[in-house]
């Protein structure tokens, strides 16, 4: 009797759950492969230009500033190397300021300057950060920061990329201290974004489990309670429904099998997801989840062969 209570309790839940709420969103993360990869033991120098845009609306008045925002960004790459087991980053800088008009406008430093610096430093590699430009947007400071990374033998550019970031302008209301911290987090945190490109790295990503109706709501208290089988196995009973229940029911157990790392297993229920929603005809927000998830899981199992082989150089 009491378990009969129980069940008649929780199917009550999951239903007037369910009918508020469609799905719940996973916040996950995913190892990506490194962009340019740096082999192991690999000695790179962090080098500021000290460049920036001509029409700044920042102006530090002592040049102590600018090194102290370069310290960070030089600690946020740290981070992200450290945790793959590369060496920390030499800090290097060129206490000559320039003016830049824009971000074309900036070449990169000739072969010799590169060669001069590796060669005398040891190095494989030169993170040069070309260019700072501040601007304001719509209440915010804008900060966008113009790298480059070189060969340290062919003393020519390998990576070009321009990365951006903000904060509201009243967050510091005129305290020129209070500045500098705002842009020391900016710094650590585009520091740390650089250096996702040269190891791999986890990114944030989400994912969706759908709960609408009592099949897909209860399965989904299972999964909450780690019964995963359970789940699995009440979302397999409707999988082959040609509608949005099992479209949203193969989603769901592609949720499952990535999980473990069964990306393969994973496609194979998207691709039935979209099978049953052309029998169907499912439109509207489902499939267009589907379709995104589809497009990522392709490009995880895409990338998996070139993750291996940067994972195994580190260990």
């Amino acid at each position: 009797m009491r378990w009969k209570l129980y069940f008649i309790i929780l199917w009550m839940a999951v239903g007037l759950f369910s009918s508020c709420v469609s799905y719940r969103v996973l916040d996950v993360e995913v190892l990506e492969p490194a962009v340019v990869h740096l082999e192991r033991g690999s000695r790179l120098a962090f080098f500021d230009r000290n460049a920036e845009g001509r029409e700044n609306i920042i102006r530090f008045a002592e040049p102590s500033v600018r090194r102290e925002l370069t310290v960070e960004f030089g600690r946020g790459m740290d981070y992200q190397l450290l945790q793959a087991g590369l060496d920390t980053v030499l800090l290097l800088g060129n206490y000559q300021e320039e003016k830049v008009d824009s971000l074309s406008a900036q070449p990169p430093l000739v072969r010799d300057s590169v060669w001069a610096i590796c060669s005398r430093f040891g190095l494989d590699g030169l993170v040069s950060l070309e260019a700072v430009f501040y601007d304001y947007r719509q209440g915010d400071i804008h900060c966008r920061w113009l790298l480059r990374l070189y060969d340290g033998y062919e003393g020519i550019p390998v990576d070009l990329i321009v990365l951006e970031d903000s904060f509201p302008e009243e967050e510091f209301g005129g305290d020129s201290y209070a500045l500098v911290e705002l842009l020391s987090v900016l710094y650590w945190d585009a520091g740390a974004r650089y250096a996702q490109r040269l190891v791999p790295s986890w990114q944030e990503t989400q994912r969706r489990i759908y709960r609408r109706g009592k099949v897909l709501g209860l399965g989904d208290v299972f999964l909450r309670n780690e019964r995963v089988k359970e789940a699995e196995a009440l979302w397999e009973q409707v999988a082959s429904l040609p509608d949005k229940t099992g479209v949203q029911a193969c989603i769901n157990l592609a949720w499952i099998a990535e999980s473990r790392e069964d990306f393969v297993r994973a496609q194979e229920w998207l691709l039935r997801a979209e099978d049953l929603a052309g029998q169907g005809k499912v439109e509207g927000k489902t499939v267009a989840y589907l379709q995104e998830y589809l497009r990522l899981l392709e490009k995880r199992i895409a990338q998996r062969k070139l993750l291996e082989s940067q994972i195994d150089l580190y260990e």
